[in-house]
């Protein structure tokens, strides 16, 4: 065991013994925050999370990377420099969620068609929340849609373009040999069995970090945002269920958000297993993309929570509330639109000017 190994064990093992003396004292508040989060965990995560992880290990095991690099000519990983795989692990990472991006890399780490380097450039901008489980969970705790949908830009464009800088000489372009003897129908058995148990140790993560956060909380009473702030470092979930009391804070969101939080750090390296990707710098990264996605989700926030708001009133007026409400979404659906294509035009453009050099 090396002298940082010795460090992590020391300060884990003080953790433990901290929770177990918090639950001897105060069993009732330890028991209630474990019942939130399997209740949490019932409601929201296993619902928004089974069928995303089950997909991607089942894209994975089927040869999803070399049919996704055919359809678009090798277009992504040529602008990212990453491998097939990489970009596919980077495509179910924004749309599925935790921690599926995670398990599709492990899949193709142990198949060997990706490199162990490329996988630790591209997990800590491939680790995203779904946007399921912003424009549903976080808009419903909200009560607003359009703040998930704040969110969600802010995410996806911090994520490409912490991605697109931190390319360096790539992974292997070209297409990785494939899988022979694969069986469909056995792969998809066992990927629906093996997302079985990753949902429970998804689960179990969330539970114990939830425990944590609310053990913290307890001894130091703390409150407002950075009662938020702390909870959503260690659980997001518990982070913006404590944010919805204080209202909509972009800033505040896309912080919490673009960190992720320790709960979806150990849940990224459950799914890795024994891959052996180091994951020594995902945390900073992952603060890295937290103050950028901060920062984005405040200008978007802005943008579509104010501009869009202001239009309406000034289109039909205060006093047509129900009308108002209607359009307004339906404004807010096509600025939100808008302003997506504009940006990934301009981001295309710059991406097309690089690839020439």
């Amino acid at each position: 065991m090396t002298k940082k190994e010795r460090v992590i064990s020391i300060f884990l093992c003080a953790l433990c013994l901290c929770a177990v003396v918090f639950a001897v004292l105060r069993p009732q508040v330890a028991a209630d925050a474990a019942f939130s989060a399997l209740s949490l965990c019932i409601r929201r995560v296993v619902p928004a999370l089974f069928l995303y992880m089950a997909a991607a290990k089942i894209l994975a095991k089927c040869g999803f990377a070399a049919i996704f690099s055919r359809v678009t000519h090798g277009a992504v990983e040529r602008f990212f420099r990453v491998s097939p795989c990489g970009a596919a692990v980077v495509l179910l990472g924004l749309l599925s969620g935790y921690p599926a991006g995670a398990v599709a890399a492990g899949e193709y780490l142990a198949a060997g068609k990706m490199e162990r380097e490329e996988a630790e450039r591209i997990l800590p901008f491939a680790t995203a929340a779904s946007p399921a489980f912003l424009l549903g969970t976080v808009g419903g705790m909200f009560s607003d849609v359009r703040f998930g949908a704040v969110l969600l830009a802010a995410q996806t464009t911090s994520a490409l373009i912490l991605l697109f800088l931190s390319r360096g000489r790539g992974g292997n372009t070209a297409l990785a040999a494939e899988e022979k003897g694969v069986r469909p129908l056995a792969a998809f058995a066992a990927a629906v069995k093996e997302s079985g148990f990753a949902s429970l140790a998804v689960c179990s993560f969330v539970t114990f970090f939830y425990v944590f956060s609310a053990m913290i909380l307890h001894i130091f009473p703390l409150d407002g945002a950075f009662a938020a702030f702390v909870s959503g470092v260690l659980e997001i979930s518990c982070g913006f269920a404590r944010l919805s009391a204080l209202g909509e804070d972009c800033f505040l969101g896309g912080l919490i958000l673009g960190f992720g939080g320790f709960s979806v750090f150990m849940q990224t390296a459950d799914a890795l297993g024994d891959t052996g990707v180091r994951l020594g710098k995902y945390l900073a990264r992952k603060a890295l993309q937290a103050l950028l996605c901060g920062a984005l989700a405040q200008i978007f926030g802005r943008i579509f929570l104010f501009g869009v708001s202001y239009s309406s009133v000034l289109f039909f007026g205060r006093e047509q509330a129900k009308v108002a409400a209607v359009w307004q979404s339906v404004l807010d659906f096509a600025a939100v639109c808008a302003f997506c294509a504009m940006v990934l035009a301009l981001f295309l453009k710059i991406l097309r000017f690089f690839s020439k050099k």
